[in-house]
């Protein structure tokens, strides 16, 4: 896929962009990203985390990124109009390759046949002059074919591509090596991750980490991002995903609360 929008998502933008339970969502990543802003990174993480191993590793070496979540507008044209008039400050969208394949893993998707974006939003206000997105949205265009009211319904109740991520400054492989055994631990666990050529200069690779909150069954799924610029897979195919664990997590997530 082009990293430009395709002909079929240059519509205009207004107030049919998104659905209103989407507008919803995105006002409440918007104000869970303010909050975020104003606390240091070892408080984002579970309280079984804090003060542990993983957040001496954290503190120092990543900084709040962004909190993300996936959005279904009417096209991406539409939704990024529509963020324009709302005062968040969009960046050039480009193709999310990984997101993209774990909708499709999820749902049975041809992933040449899914159309999904990323882009990242400035926040209006005193966190606007931070000069740095806050929120990540994720866009599912509801034009595109492969989209259906299912996945719409799944995705928006179980927010299972939200996230917030740490920036991981200048990233080696040591480094994230360390990060990545503090965080896998009793509290999370380690979903694996993927590399976008399509994101900064040099690309970007993200490591994934799942758990629920408190720890307990039936808690809200929660996951954690570490952003890192760079091309480092070699660091995530060395570290297999225990699929019984990442599944467990999810399946706690869906039982009624």
């Amino acid at each position: 896929m082009a990293s430009s929008l395709s002909p079929a998502s240059r519509a205009p933008g207004g107030p049919g962009a998104f659905e209103p339970e989407d507008r919803r969502r995105l006002a409440r990543a918007v104000d869970r990203a303010r909050e975020a802003l104003a606390r240091p990174p070892e408080a984002l993480l579970p309280a079984a985390l804090r003060g542990g191993r993983a957040g001496r590793v954290l503190v120092g070496r990543c900084g709040f990124a962004h909190h993300a979540l996936l959005l279904f507008p009417s096209t991406a044209r539409a939704a990024l109009a529509a963020f324009a008039e709302a005062g968040l400050d969009p960046a050039r969208p480009v193709p999310s390759v990984v997101v993209k394949e774990r909708l499709a893993a999820r749902y049975g998707l041809e992933p040449g046949r899914c159309e999904v974006w990323v882009t990242r939003l400035l926040l209006t206000g005193p966190d606007a002059a931070r000069g740095r997105p806050a929120v990540e949205a994720f866009l599912f265009p509801r034009s595109c074919a492969a989209l259906d009211a299912r996945i719409v319904r799944e995705e928006r109740r179980r927010g299972l591509e939200d996230h917030t991520a740490f920036s991981v400054a200048g990233p080696d492989e040591r480094m994230l090596e360390a990060l990545l055994d503090a965080l896998d631990g009793s509290a999370l666990c380690w979903e694996g991750g993927g590399y976008n050529p399509h994101e900064g200069p040099y690309g970007s690779t993200v490591l994934y980490f799942v758990g629920t909150e408190g720890g307990t069954e039936g808690g809200a799924l929660r996951r954690w991002e570490l952003s890192c610029p760079g091309d480092f897979r070699a660091v995530t195919e060395r570290h297999p995903v225990d699929a019984g664990a990442v599944a467990r997590a999810y399946a706690a997530s869906a039982r009624p609360r």
